[in-house]
């Protein structure tokens, strides 16, 4: 067979060849309508009230991801809504950035009508991340709620994006809070951020009264790891104020 014949028969085929692969391309999408078929997530997020199906609906637009956004938020744009906060909660774990405006927006800091729904918002928030996101939870942080302190300054411990001196008068003081759960935050925030001039009132901590803030300024003190620091979790190790579990 010359060089021209071979060309000539492979040139014919082509044609042929390119429409198989459409007519496979083809049956392919079809079988995929027929196989997966369209999710609904209109209908999902209303099951997301049902006692029984609830879980299941959550589930199933975790799974949807981005795709479920849209409806998720077409829902918390309702004030009726029954499931608002767990809405919220579906936004923040997808981490779209479509919700984050909708979700600063939901409600005031100072006084949300829904306590469920602001504690969903502050822990949304801290997921979503971002500026605006930022500024809600310090919002949050130095407003008069402590139920919602809590959220915030948990998220806060893992913001790496931020600077540590931007955040820092604002968390340093609740080193010293009436609320055991904001004292251990804080000393957390301390060690994760490595901020060795807190390292005289982590000292300070490992003589709580609770536990758990002790064993947090334990391990804050072991991340920072300067000669003064490890002397002292030494020594709370010894007198059984703190545990080596888990520094």
């Amino acid at each position: 067979m010359t060089q021209e014949t071979s060309e000539a028969s492979r040139s014919s085929f082509a044609p042929v060849v390119v429409l198989l692969l459409l007519i496979g391309l083809g049956l392919g999408l079809a079988l995929s309508r027929w196989v997966w078929p369209r999710v609904d997530h209109r209908a999902l997020t209303a099951e997301l009230s049902d006692p029984e199906r609830g879980s299941s609906a959550a589930r199933k637009l975790l799974d949807e991801g981005p795709r479920a956004v849209p409806a998720l938020l077409e829902a918390l744009g309702q004030p009726a809504t029954p499931v608002r906060a767990d809405v919220v909660e579906l936004l923040g774990r997808i981490r779209d950035p479509r919700a984050l405006p909708a979700i600063v927006a939901l409600d005031d800091p100072d006084g949300p009508n829904d306590p469920e729904v602001a504690h969903a918002r502050v822990v949304a928030l801290g997921r979503l991340r971002g500026e605006e996101a930022l500024e809600a939870v310090l919002a949050a942080l130095r407003g008069p709620d402590t139920a919602l302190k809590f959220p915030a300054l948990h998220a806060l411990i893992d913001w790496r994006e931020v600077e540590t001196a931007r955040l820092l008068p604002v968390v340093e003081p609740y080193l010293a809070h009436p609320e055991p759960g904001l004292r251990e935050f804080a000393a957390k925030f301390m060690g994760a951020r490595r901020h060795e001039p807190s390292v005289p009132a982590l000292i300070q901590a490992l003589r709580d009264d609770d536990a758990s803030v002790r064993q947090a300024a334990a391990w804050a003190l072991a991340q920072l790891g300067t000669p003064a620091a490890t002397a002292a979790v030494d020594s709370a190790l010894r007198s059984g104020a703190a545990s080596p579990e888990g520094l």
